[in-house]
């Protein structure tokens, strides 16, 4: 079986002064009064049932990007999906409609074929067929994003395997967090078969070229920052320090900086480290949690998010989340926000509990996201719970770059690889706190191994991101004939894969 991970990025292109001559069709659903951004409406059905025919939709409340369209729906004219389906093609015009059918002729073709172990949580009248992998262009060309970007793939394997973060250095290299030992192959001293890899494109392509390793023997590395002239790795239950000394883009330097974060599930550990503006590191936790001594200080706490001195002296608890929370980030003004995988993608934290006096119970931290559905653009989507909602949701990093549309300027962008889309979050402000309206969809796709779990904006203005292409996307519970639609072997501590 092939495996394709992608590490991908997204670049504004020129404005298009005309519709679309070929590739799938593209629809502008006009919401004028921005009703569908706070509750579902038309185009969420339309979304999904259409995807797979290569009738791919994109939101907005102004016809400003018109031109990139093949047709402007207006969302009081939406009826069923159906309804607009037949719309849409009868207003292709007939070279338009033959360049359409030509674009899905000429795509990898989809295998399909029946699997005992697709489990059948939704409880479907049968379960879905297991789809093949796709090559990269297969992938690719079933993959969604806004007309006015073009997305373009910088690395994949072999050059890289399974990325799940990623930073970049002061000479713009981005350094991925590799890691095949995710999710069940935890080792108790940390020395595993995962890695964290300088990925270079020395020839100005916009492709990797040049892979170094910086360091191997890791064990599930969930995020990296660079700090005092090396990295910070999130590694529970160890934070280390890694250090290159003499200039060959390999650590030398490997240090213990905090101990005593949580693995009792890997899916709930530390995770998404940031360099704050106050020079603390950030990051998250999910129920996996804290409990240990910094600056001879002991700390215990779970499911949110906390920061501390690069020199792993002292750590604070800063925002109360809920259950497996994966994701920290900061907005222009430097408020912090996160979010949580199961059903609560985004929170803001407001008063840090830093500030709260011993004994006292506040609340730290808000759910603030009105529409909690997924825009999935296939109905082939598999999810354990919080059915066609968040139950895998990662990272909420902002967009603020010159190089991208006016639109996505301050938008979060949400990744829920069950559903296989980047949710975009249009984060405004509520009185003393915020509420994100829907934004939609930055990437979308119809392939079912594709899997994005990271997403930020690189060093030239883009937005990149992690593809992990995993079929599975699945941790807990094992399967059983009554849940799930088979009996499945346990495996650890953790469910199956």
């Amino acid at each position: 079986m092939k495996f394709v991970s992608i590490l991908a990025l997204l670049l504004p292109i020129a404005a298009i002064a005309q519709s679309p001559v070929s590739g799938p069709v593209r629809v502008l659903y006009l919401d004028g009064g921005g009703a569908e951004r706070s509750q579902l409406g038309a185009l969420h059905e339309a979304m999904r049932d259409l995807g797979r025919e290569g009738i791919w939709f994109d939101y907005a409340t102004d016809a400003a990007s018109a031109a990139n369209y093949d047709l402007v729906l207006k969302a009081e004219e939406a009826g069923s999906p159906a309804a607009i389906q037949a719309l849409v093609m009868a207003a292709l015009t007939p070279e338009r409609r033959r360049s359409y059918e030509a674009f899905l002729a000429q795509r990898e073709p989809e295998v399909r074929e029946p699997h005992p172990m697709v489990a059948n949580y939704e409880k479907r009248p049968k379960p879905l067929t297991f789809q093949h992998p796709f090559n990269v262009k297969g992938s690719l060309e079933r993959t969604q994003v806004p007309a006015d970007l073009e997305l373009k793939l910088f690395a994949a394997e072999p050059d890289i395997r399974k990325p799940i973060a990623m930073a970049w250095d002061d000479r713009g290299r981005c350094w991925v967090c590799e890691t095949s030992d995710y999710p069940h192959g935890l080792v108790e001293d940390g020395q595993g078969h995962d890695s964290i890899k300088i990925c270079e494109d020395t020839d100005g392509d916009g492709r990797a070229d040049k892979f170094t390793v910086f360091a191997d023997k890791l064990n599930i590395p969930t995020a990296l920052v660079f700090a005092k002239g090396g990295v910070i790795v999130s590694q529970p239950p160890r934070f280390l320090f890694l250090k290159d000394m003499d200039g060959d883009d390999q650590a030398d330097v490997r240090q213990d900086i905090i101990t005593g974060y949580g693995i009792r599930d890997t899916h709930a550990q530390a995770s998404n480290l940031h360099y704050g503006l106050d020079n603390w590191i950030y990051g998250c936790v999910g129920y996996s949690g804290f409990d240990g001594v910094v600056g001879g200080q002991a700390l215990s706490f779970t499911m949110g998010t906390y920061r501390f001195k690069p020199d792993g002296s002292q750590l604070e608890f800063l925002h109360q989340f809920t259950n497996n929370a994966w994701a920290q980030s900061a907005n222009a003004a430097g408020d912090q926000f996160g979010g949580t995988a199961n059903g609560a993608p985004i929170f803001f934290g407001g008063i840090p509990n830093t500030i709260i006096p011993e004994g006292v119970r506040g609340m730290t931290a808000k759910k603030i996201n009105e529409v909690g559905t997924v825009h999935t653009i296939t109905p082939n989507f598999r999810q354990v719970d919080v059915f066609n909602g968040y139950t895998a949701a990662a990272g909420s990093s902002f967009i603020e770059s010159a190089s991208l549309p006016k639109r996505l300027q301050g938008m979060a962008m949400v990744c829920e690889p069950t559903m296989k889309v980047i949710t975009l979050m249009d984060v405004q402000s509520d009185g003393a706190g915020y509420v994100a309206k829907d934004g939609y969809n930055l990437v979308a796709s119809t392939d079912e191994w594709m899997s994005p779990v990271f997403a930020e904006v690189g060093p030239d203005g883009a937005v990149w991101f992690a593809d992990f292409q995993n079929f599975i996307i699945q941790h807990n519970p094992t399967p059983s004939v009554e849940r799930g639609g088979f009996k499945g072997n346990r495996r650890g501590r953790c469910a199956y894969e």
